[in-house]
């Protein structure tokens, strides 16, 4: 009887290169309202030649970030951040989400696996989105005492979801990488700061540079 085994491992591709655009936006809503929206699109390829001969991907993605700072009364301020990650082969774009360059911790079959970036050359890595909540109360005359807290994934949707297949096998990897997280902060402010010492250094810098 004959016999077949397929062995899934991981390999690194031979390179991977990205071009793309980011558009960062800063709008006051009103004096209690701030929003700021990042939107990274960018267009991804993988050379897997040194895996497999023609062993490619590429693919075109995009990623959204929205940001709201609302400013309450009692010193109060409600924080919303939610982001969107298309379906993609390669993460690139902002250190804030863990995006990277290169080809993190495997990019032959399936990628990221052992927590590194979730790269693919077989297939794609599934849409995301995840929401973040925080709020934050100062105290005090001065409001040098503050008490916060946070939520990350609020809705427990940030998993990673990737589609990898081949001649042999059609395969779908589930996992969560980062738990939900509920965090409380204490923060005291002590001292006081003189804005004064930032202008007269300043002012020094450019003296001596004049002098030059």
């Amino acid at each position: 009887m004959d016999e077949s085994i397929v062995v899934n491992t991981y390999a690194n591709a031979a390179s991977s290169q990205a071009i793309g655009l980011e558009l960062v936006s800063r709008q006051s809503l009103a004096k209690w309202a701030e929003l700021n929206l990042n939107f990274n699109l960018y267009h991804s390829a993988i050379d897997g030649n040194n895996v497999s001969p023609g062993l490619t991907n590429e693919r075109t993605s995009y990623w959204v970030k929205v940001n709201l700072v609302n400013k309450l009364p009692g010193n109060f301020t409600v924080q919303v951040t939610g982001d969107y990650q298309s379906r993609r082969a390669l993460e690139v774009g902002s250190g804030e989400r863990g995006g990277s360059m290169g080809m993190g911790g495997g990019g032959g079959m399936g990628g990221g696996g052992w927590g590194g970036a979730n790269n693919t050359v077989q297939g794609y890595v599934e849409p995301m989105y995840s929401i973040d909540l925080s709020v934050r109360k100062e105290f005090g005359k001065n409001r040098n005492l503050a008490l916060g807290f946070t939520i990350s994934d609020a809705l427990r949707t940030r998993v990673s979801d990737i589609h990898s297949e081949s001649p042999f096998f059609v395969q779908d990897t589930f996992r969560r990488r980062d738990p939900q997280l509920w965090r409380f902060n204490l923060s005291w402010k002590f001292g006081k700061l003189d804005s004064t010492l930032f202008r007269r250094k300043n002012t020094r810098n450019n003296s001596e540079g004049g002098e030059m």
